[in-house]
């Protein structure tokens, strides 16, 4: 019973930060003036994706760590990494490069690690 509690709140945490990343985006582009402003639009998404939803992935990789589920935990690694390779593939200069694929390689990372922690864990036992 603990586990269904515990996993909820991380998952339905994880739900709050990607709803307050478009929350934020949306409003951040209904305000943005190119005139005023001297960083690109690009690089507020950048910082609104390290803010919001970089922590909704850990809480949901922590969430699928109490779970066990340590297969989910390496496919969402991979999908994590193939998009961070993708995006500095596409981009055009370096600088887009680091605005697109950060956040997909922290989660990557993050992934990484809670399953290999997972895997530790289940060696263990």
């Amino acid at each position: 019973m603990k586990t269904k509690t515990v996993t909820f709140a991380l998952f339905a945490g994880s739900a709050a930060f990607i709803n307050a990343f478009a929350v934020k985006t949306l409003v951040d582009w209904r305000n943005y003036r190119s005139s005023i402003n001297s960083a690109p639009f690009s690089v507020w998404i950048l910082m609104n994706a390290l803010y919001f939803i970089v922590p909704a992935v850990i809480l949901s990789a922590a969430a699928l760590f109490v779970l066990g589920k340590t297969r989910v935990l390496c496919v969402c690694g991979v999908v994590f990494a193939a998009a961070a390779v993708d995006s500095a593939i596409l981009s055009g200069s370096f600088p887009d490069c680091l605005i697109y694929a950060v956040p997909a390689a922290v989660s990557a990372i993050v992934c990484g690690i809670f399953a290999l922690i997972s895997r530790k864990r289940l060696t263990w036992a």
